[in-house]
């Protein structure tokens, strides 16, 4: 029997499927406003930190009515995103109402953007509606978006990310609205990815056996490695599991896989985070062949064909031609071998399937 494994060296151990998971909503610490975009400004921008009707307003004049509001930004969120996570998505609310609503004067939004370590940046999110005259949250982004831009733990974490809003003002002569933000929130959400790198992952076989080895350079207190196997499509089985360490450095692990039958193999570190979040290392494969030495003789014959091979317990059977099956009798002369009786098969060309292998043989 002989087992083959396809064997990779791993640098990083980056291949991660853990599902995201979010943080709670979070307030801003420091508001400002921008005048790069707009005419309005808002008045007392602090008032957005958290929903207690002391609001952030910006107001029309008479002397300019319709405009565009200075951007406010809130910034200062205070995340503390594990360095070693992916972001997924970034999901911000705003709660917010219009006074001052005459005719067809309305507040709708103008431009709402991420903030970058302190820039303004990624897609404009402004909703299509206008702003009600009581306070309602409005909600922007999702778990799952970017806002157009690229995001790392330490962009979020920083103290200059953040949103910023500007809203439009449209009013008449005899209408002066205003634009009233009570409360802004931002929340993220994130794949930790666990903090555990492999110099290698790989698999040889030795006296028949699977030998699974690799080293971690990194590890996490209080998490775990599970090896896992799966045959074929099968579901994963938990063969054993390790656990890790902070402590560990340039720590060898191995595993030897004994008695597996032929078929193809798959295997998988599942890794569980301190915090519950699992992720999983790149799949190695294995496929495990009987290796047959088979014969058919003699050949051509007219009575009897004697098949030998090194597995004595393969499964025979005859096609000719035509793809049609034939039963003949057959008996074991010993325990390598077995003699077929082609005495009722017409004169012609027919093939031996044995095992993995085809023959051809013709009876005369």
């Amino acid at each position: 029997m002989k087992r083959f494994l396809i064997a990779c060296p791993l640098l990083y151990f980056s291949t991660a499927y853990a599902q995201c998971i979010s943080t709670s909503f979070a307030n801003a610490t420091s508001f400002t406003t921008d005048n790069s975009i707009g005419s309005y400004n808002f008045s007392s921008p602090a008032n957005a930190q958290s929903s207690d009707n002391s609001r952030a307003t910006a107001s029309s004049l008479i002397g300019i009515l319709s405009a565009d509001t200075y951007y406010l930004r809130a910034t200062g969120f205070n995340f503390s995103i594990p360095s070693y996570s992916s972001i997924c998505g970034i999901t911000v609310e705003a709660e917010c109402r219009a006074t001052g609503l005459l005719l067809t004067a309305a507040i709708r939004d103008n431009s709402v953007r991420l903030i970058k370590g302190g820039i303004i940046t990624g897609n404009n999110y402004a909703l299509s509606g206008d702003w009600g005259s009581s306070d309602n949250y409005r909600n922007y982004g999702g778990s799952n978006d970017l806002w157009g831009t690229t995001l790392t733990p330490a962009d979020v974490n920083a103290s200059n990310f953040g949103v910023a809003f500007s809203a439009s003002i449209i009013a008449l002569i005899a209408a002066l609205p205003s634009a009233q933000i009570d409360h802004i929130a931002l929340r993220v959400d994130y794949n930790p990815i666990l903090p555990v790198h492999l110099a290698y992952f790989s698999g040889t076989e030795s006296n028949n056996n699977v030998k699974l080895q690799w080293q971690t350079t990194e590890e996490e207190d209080h998490a775990f490695i599970i090896l896992q196997r799966a045959k074929q499509t099968d579901h994963w089985q938990d063969i054993k599991q390790w656990s890790l360490s902070s402590y560990h450095n340039n720590k060898q692990y191995s595993y030897e896989d004994a008695g597996l039958g032929e078929g193809s193999y798959s295997y998988r570190l599942k890794i569980i985070a301190a915090s519950g979040a699992v992720t999983y290392s790149e799949t190695r494969f294995l496929a495990i062949r009987h290796k047959d030495e088979i014969q058919v003789y003699p050949n051509p014959a007219t009575d009897y064909i004697t098949v030998a091979s090194t597995n004595g317990n393969i499964q025979l059977r005859i096609t000719d031609m035509l793809a049609r099956e034939w039963n003949v009798p057959l008996e074991k002369t010993q325990p390598a071998a077995q003699r077929i009786d082609i005495r009722r098969l017409p004169t012609g060309i027919y093939f031996l399937s044995a095992g993995f292998k085809t023959l051809k043989f013709i009876k005369e």
